[in-house]
């Protein structure tokens, strides 16, 4: 084996699986409305949206809304934010 198995095996040594699931509903109360002032079109406005310019957005595989090509790195950043400090700012 490689160095990076050994640094890998270290750095998970101390990580566990997640047992607890979030409930969907409660999951989306906070999400969506962070996407939707991130920059977001949320569902069903945003069914007609030209794919060619939006990008899909999905939570627990279902398509929740696009946003636009031009602020999707805003609305990442946004969800990064809130998944690191699990409320919104």
């Amino acid at each position: 084996d490689g160095a990076p198995c050994g640094l890998l095996s270290h750095l998970a040594a101390p990580c566990y699986a997640a047992m607890e699931v979030a409930d969907r509903y409660e999951l989306s109360k906070v999400v969506l409305p962070r996407l939707l002032a991130a920059g977001a079109v949320l569902m069903p406005l945003a069914a007609n949206l030209p794919t060619s310019d939006y990008l899909p957005i999905l939570l627990d595989g279902e398509l929740v809304g696009r946003v636009h090509v031009d602020v999707a790195a805003d609305v990442a950043e946004a969800m990064r934010r809130l998944k690191v400090f699990c409320k919104e700012e």
